[in-house]
């Protein structure tokens, strides 16, 4: 079952399942941060923009694993980090979907989402700090 959405999710790729789970997982704990959720995980509005929700996949022109409005997030699961490869896909992304800021959460071996890596390029920050001040 996908943590974000309670559909039934088959994945037969084993990286690509261990991505999709990283996925959800980083949608939970957001939706519960961000306290969208009940404490059984329901959405308290199911209709809202903000709620953190998982992206279908749309070829050359995705637009991210998860949208946290106004960030796309791309989500990434390996061993081996790749950021600015990372970032630079998440800003790719967040274009395309019209959104200000791409960022991409990168998962920490044995840690759970509250510990995973955030990062973002030195131009997103500055528009985020300013965005922010206004």
């Amino acid at each position: 079952m996908c943590g974000c959405c309670n559909r039934r999710t088959l994945v037969a790729n084993p990286n690509k399942r261990r991505g999709t789970r990283w996925e959800s997982e980083f949608a939970k704990f957001l939706n519960q941060e961000l306290e969208l959720v009940t404490p059984d995980g329901e959405f308290l509005d199911p209709t809202s923009p903000l709620n953190v929700r998982r992206q279908a996949q749309q070829g050359m022109n995705d637009v991210g694993d998860l949208w946290v409005i106004p960030f796309v997030v791309e989500c990434k699961n390996t061993a081996r980090h790749e950021l600015p490869a990372y970032v630079r896909q998440a800003e790719q992304e967040a274009r395309n979907a019209g959104l200000s800021f791409g960022v991409a959460a990168v998962k920490v071996r044995g840690r759970g989402p509250q510990d995973c890596l955030v990062v973002m390029s030195g131009a997103t920050f500055a528009r985020v700090v300013k965005a922010l001040r206004q």
